[in-house]
């Protein structure tokens, strides 16, 4: 069960959003903010509705062609008549007059827009919708030579204006989901950059209005890692000087999820031990990248052509 955020807000409206947000915590916002959401998180507002009194609710995204997702006329003593969006729900409390609706944010459709709530014309909530945080995988491993800054998002294939590397507020790359890239290649869900090492460089990832900063990692030598193709089919090979010495075992990791693991006294799961390691032969695929992981230790494996 996802986690519910409470947002109080100015009087009058509540705004909550039913979804991730890292930790789970209760947040305060002023009603003018940018929230982050999750790709298919919804938002719910709870509109208090003024006793006897004939009101107009709106409830707009100015930059969509078709911006008006709730308008709802109130009269004393009657049910809201509503004319609601095919993605939104309503339902009116008659014993707190309190009027509720709900809208599941769509990252292709919602995503850099502003919500905007009026009274009888009068605006009671802005708030900047962006994609959340905690959907990026961002890295930047080093060898003290060369960088290889890699950004993934959950939602990259749902983004209007793709994935960027940044560096101080300027884009050093892009890709869009399609797979057309300037000044990088296309991975599975992301983009990725390799570059010459500068320590005093620091590397963003950007997409949708949402960023994220990257903290430099150096490479861990003691691994000895590849991924060697002929176009065809790729050898992964993960070897590190302390495997004898593992509890666990070395793997092979593509999207943070195991691929392949070996244990010092041979025993695999999916590829064959080698001297101090593990190595699999797989259909190669550019867009997939592979990890070799160790005990927490973990190093990124660039391709390299036969």
């Amino acid at each position: 069960m996802k986690p519910v955020i409470a947002i109080p807000l100015i009087v009058g409206i509540a705004l909550g959003i039913l979804g991730r947000n890292g930790n789970g915590a209760s947040v305060s916002i002023p009603d003018e903010s940018i929230k982050e959401i999750c790709d298919g998180d919804t938002i719910c507002d709870d509109i208090k509705l003024e006793a006897n009194t004939s009101q107009i609710i709106e409830v707009i995204l100015p930059q969509q062609q078709s911006n008006n997702f709730l308008q709802c006329s109130i009269s004393p003593n009657e049910e809201p008549k509503c004319a609601p969006d095919s993605s939104v729900s309503f339902k009116y409390k008659r014993e707190t007059q309190i009027l509720q609706f709900c809208m599941k944010f769509n990252q292709t459709k919602h995503s850099e827009n502003k919500m905007v709530v009026k009274r009888n014309e009068e605006i009671y909530l802005r708030i900047l919708l962006l994609p959340c945080k905690d959907d990026f995988k961002a890295s930047a491993v080093h060898n003290k030579t060369h960088v290889t800054v890699t950004c993934k998002h959950d939602a990259f294939k749902f983004s209007n204006s793709g994935i960027k590397i940044e560096r101080e507020n300027n884009i050093v790359a892009q890709c869009v989901w399609s797979g057309q890239c300037i000044g990088a290649e296309a991975v599975a869900s992301g983009i990725q950059l390799i570059t010459e090492y500068d320590p005093k460089i620091k590397y963003s990832c950007a997409m949708d209005g949402q960023s994220v900063q990257i903290n430099n990692t150096e490479q861990d030598d003691d691994f000895k890692a590849s991924a060697v193709h002929n176009k065809t089919h790729v050898t992964v090979t993960c070897e590190h000087d302390a495997f004898k010495f593992s509890n666990s075992g070395i793997k092979i990791e593509s999207e943070n999820d195991i691929v392949a693991q070996c244990v010092w006294s041979g025993q695999c799961i999916g590829p064959e031990a080698v001297a101090s390691g593990i190595q699999l032969i797989t259909e190669y695929d550019p867009k997939i990248i592979y990890s070799c992981v160790m005990d927490g230790q973990s190093v990124q494996i660039n391709y390299t052509e036969q």
